[in-house]
């Protein structure tokens, strides 16, 4: 209980961390699940929602067997077995949106920015779970930031321009102030 008081983060397994593991941009599987939404949306792209959501996931766990120090590679079986566990489902943009959370578990900063983009999928409220493990949240507010602080040193070096934006977003560098872009709230439910 003599943690010091901070904002609880999420941590990456060793093997996400090894220098041979692979910086990846954009993969396969995001692209799949980028023309699935794109489909859901009417958009003129071939194939359709449900094709480009299977081959995401059967990309993202390829990905996972050939780029990472797995301890038992993920079966043609197994992969099937999870498809039919997590269809896509009625709300093609969550079925979506929440695979491709799980694919970017490798790169957090990716999983933020498409949860910011596409509010899915629900996570849970962070008030409901207090502590964790004697750690404290640092701040009054739990909600997920929408949008990231400015550097440490804009204030000195670009001072006009970091004071007219901190006015805009009503005085302070508050990450939970929303972009011009991000209008919608992210999707928030109670634990079970």
């Amino acid at each position: 209980d003599n943690y010091p008081a901070r904002l609880l983060r999420p941590w990456l397994a060793v093997a996400f961390e090894s220098a041979d593991c692979p910086g990846v941009i954009i993969t396969s599987a995001e692209i799949e699940f980028l023309l699935a939404e794109a489909a859901s949306k009417g958009w003129n792209v071939t194939g359709d929602v449900e094709s480009h959501y299977e081959a995401g996931v059967r990309a993202a766990m390829a990905f996972m067997n050939n780029n990472y120090k797995v301890v038992k590679k993920i079966t043609d079986e197994e992969i099937n077995a999870y498809l039919e566990a997590n269809p896509l489902g009625t709300n093609a943009r969550e079925s979506i949106n929440t695979q491709a959370y799980i694919l970017h578990f490798t790169n957090p900063n990716e999983a933020w920015a498409n949860l910011r983009r596409a509010d899915y999928p629900v996570l849970y409220d962070r008030d409901q779970f207090g502590a964790f493990n004697g750690m404290a949240f640092a701040e009054e507010n739990h909600n997920t930031p929408v949008r990231i602080k400015y550097p440490t040193f804009e204030s000195q070096y670009n001072t006009a321009n970091y004071n007219d934006a901190i006015t805009r977003l009503g005085g302070t560098d508050d990450w939970h102030k929303r972009n011009w872009w991000d209008a919608n709230e992210i999707n928030y439910k109670k634990k079970d």
